[in-house]
């Protein structure tokens, strides 16, 4: 007999994977949190989960009811008495509910053992395997993590006490998809786990067995346009609360990546509850169904060109059937302001012809990598650097390159007085949103130094323009040779807004 536990769809979607591949003819008990699903459709789901006959027996783990034999809750201050007094509560009530011999198992799979099954196996030493949270989380242990202690403080600190996460000694081995893990990374417990893979060579005659599960049904794209996915995620784990900036990081992120050529096709993430889709991407593609993204591979009829995400680990199962990947990381969620630079920068590069860029330095390397590989530019042996930090400027090296783009003028009043203006121009990007937009009024500035005359005579006759459709703003970008005035001027006006910020 073989115990399951899925605390989400797609934890769910990894339960029932590996058991038809590698337990078919085992009995299997699948144990998931109530919270897989709302209330008025617990009931049906159940049915529909045993009806499939993927595992012999299954049934909820009432979370909500356990929390009310916890105790107190526990903080920073808590004592390590306090914290083993609500382990051994939850282990109890657990033991208590469960009502059989956990014995029986010959093996126990859990999926986010921080909830009361893994808080019960490993306070009782009971040996387990550990799905990872997400598609590529195991190595990123420290998100993981501060998304349970902003959840949840008692489970968090009892995470941390117990080593959930896969971080202890009960835990047999980590099944995880080892290509999406960190650089670097290095388990001797973890064994792969490719959902994709998976499906497509070991178990491919039970696919659309999987797909009539979940309710899938092939997604017809019409026309002739390539498709940009963009995948939304839990707007509950962003660290933008406010959900009109969480719109605003999402609309300028497609504008950014996704002109006229596309048709989007927008995939909301299973607890994404609270955006309206089809008002803020109009015309978009909405699959509604709540399906795991992992198994959107096996139901969009044609190539999927470009796969887009703001920071949603979700893009990792999608990404071996998307021509282009691309994630923003999560330091989209606290600077989503630092892309309209990047952007800006990638513009120019593209409108003056740079094909190449040597070097990029104190700036999100990811990000900046997305823009480039977007618009056709290349990182490697280049001629031309992206710097994302002035404090130093005149320090830099920026006369070794042919054109060097300095893209934080924050520190400008710390430039060396007598740097020579000599090559210097200062490209502007005035965002000019409309009425409807909750993009605000603003200007950007960026620095370009080059000694180049072709690329000078292309900086001094710049102009840009770009429409964000869904933003529903316009940005123009012009250029301006450089001059002591003008240099004077800026430091002023910066003097002034870090003032006023203050």
């Amino acid at each position: 007999m073989i115990l399951y536990h899925a605390s989400t769809m797609y934890h769910l979607l990894c339960c029932i994977v590996h058991k038809l591949a590698y337990h078919l003819n085992d009995d299997a008990e699948l144990l998931m949190l109530e919270y897989i699903k709302p209330d008025k459709s617990r009931k049906s789901f159940l049915k529909q989960v045993i009806d499939s006959g993927f595992f012999t027996t299954a049934r909820y783990v009432p979370e909500q009811k356990f929390k009310l034999k916890k105790g107190n809750a526990l903080d920073n201050t808590s004592s390590e008495k306090e914290i083993k007094s609500v382990i051994e509560n939850i282990s109890k009530t657990f033991e208590n509910w469960l009502d059989e011999d956990i014995t029986k198992f010959e093996e126990i799979y859990v999926a986010s053992d921080q909830h009361s099954l893994g808080i019960y196996l490993t306070s009782k030493s009971i040996p387990y395997h550990y799905f990872e949270d997400a598609s590529g989380m195991l190595s990123e242990q420290s998100r993981y993590l501060s998304i349970t202690k902003s959840n949840n403080m008692t489970n968090h600190i009892i995470n941390e006490y117990l080593g959930c996460m896969g971080r202890n000694s009960c835990v047999k081995s980590k099944l995880c998809d080892l290509r999406h893990q960190q650089k670097g990374f290095y388990d001797e417990k973890a064994e792969d786990f490719c959902i994709y893979d998976i499906l497509k060579y070991k178990i491919p005659d039970r696919v659309q067995d999987i797909l009539n599960f979940f309710g899938d049904i092939p997604h017809k794209i019409r026309g002739d346009k390539k498709i940009c996915l963009y995948l939304t995620q839990d707007l509950n784990t962003l660290k933008i609360k406010d959900l009109d900036l969480q719109e605003l990081m999402m609309t300028t992120l497609v504008d950014y990546m996704c002109n006229d050529e596309y048709v989007l096709v927008v995939k909301p993430h299973p607890k994404d509850r609270w955006q309206n889709y089809r008002r803020i991407f109009s015309d978009c593609i909405l699959l509604e169904k709540s399906e795991p993204s992992e198994l959107l591979p096996f139901v969009i009829d044609r190539e999927v060109d470009m796969a887009l995400t703001a920071s949603s680990t979700s893009i990792r199962g999608v990404d071996k059937f998307a021509v282009h990947s691309y994630y923003f990381t999560t330091d989209i969620e606290t600077s989503r302001e630092r892309i309209d630079d990047m952007f800006i920068a990638t513009l120019l590069l593209k409108e003056l012809g740079i094909r190449n860029v040597s070097l990029i330095r104190n700036i999100n390397e990811t990000q900046i990598t997305n823009f480039l590989n977007r618009y056709g530019i290349a990182l490697d042996n280049g001629d031309t650097l992206i710097d994302g930090d002035m404090e130093k400027v005149d320090n830099l090296d920026v006369y070794d390159y042919r054109l060097s783009l300095l893209l934080n003028l924050g520190n400008i009043i710390n430039f060396n007085p007598n740097i020579p203006t000599d090559g210097l121009y200062i490209v502007t990007a005035d965002f000019t949103p409309k009425d409807s937009s909750l993009m605000r009024e603003k200007q950007l500035m960026i620095f370009a130094y080059t000694n180049d005359k072709e690329i000078q005579n292309k900086l001094e006759s710049l102009i840009i323009r770009k429409q964000l459709r869904y933003t529903q703003a316009d940005i123009a970008v012009r250029c301006k040779k450089a001059d002591s005035e003008s240099i004077e001027r800026l430091k002023a006006k910066l003097a002034r807004d870090i003032e006023w910020e203050k």
